[in-house]
């Protein structure tokens, strides 16, 4: 059994028992790619805690070089990405009222940056351009809070394509999508008590039409 990342990544898979708080920590930045004709998707960027960081490379680093070669970066996918689909990789996009759940992803890598570990991969969502505004939502969220997913404070969004859009990006908390937890992990349940954290999730609000 896989050590520190079958605890981490993997316990609500697995249906270990965990405290509802987060037991990881994951700075996110995102890149919008448009080209003439439409929003293509994004690049979405994680990197992670040094805890995570140290397995990832205790499991993966096989020739204890300090990078990921290639051979790497699949087992990596394959054993510690992949099986995020089952929580759509944490991102919700909205696009006027219709929410995606994502359920594919493309251009997996990884590598080490600053002694921190950082994941790397395309969200395609096709919206095209027309001179009227379009409006996206895009929310990258753990509602089981086992990951704390927050945007980088530097630079956290970029705009590939400019020059075919005119838009607008900003990272706003939702104070409409209260989410609600019992940071206990249960126990204040089973003592007759309800839910007591409570959450808003930072949303990047994207705004764009034709030039």
């Amino acid at each position: 059994m896989k050590r520190y990342i079958v605890l981490v990544l993997f316990s609500i898979i697995l249906g270990f028992p965990t405290w509802a708080h987060p037991h990881m920590f994951i700075d996110s930045h995102v890149s919008a790619v448009f080209n003439q004709e439409q929003l293509q998707g994004f690049w979405i960027e994680w990197k992670f805690d040094q805890m995570f960081t140290a397995s990832i490379r205790m499991d993966y680093d096989r020739n204890r070089d300090g990078e990921f070669n290639d051979s790497e970066v699949r087992l990596i996918e394959e054993n510690a990405f992949a099986n995020l689909k089952n929580y759509h990789y944490f991102t919700t996009i909205f696009h006027g009222e219709n929410a995606h759940r994502i359920e594919r992803v493309e251009k997996f890598s990884a590598w080490m940056e600053n002694e921190r570990l950082v994941y790397r991969f395309f969200v395609p969502q096709s919206i095209p351009i027309s001179k009227e505004k379009n409006r996206v939502r895009v929310v990258i969220f753990d509602d089981t809070f086992f990951c704390d997913i927050a945007y980088m404070e530097k630079n956290p969004v970029s705009i590939e394509g400019r020059r075919f859009v005119s838009v607008k990006a900003r990272i706003q908390k939702n104070r409409d999508a209260l989410v609600t937890y019992d940071p206990t992990g249960g126990m204040s349940r089973d003592n007759g008590g309800g839910a007591e954290g409570r959450a808003y999730p930072y949303e990047l609000y994207l705004t764009f039409s034709g030039k």
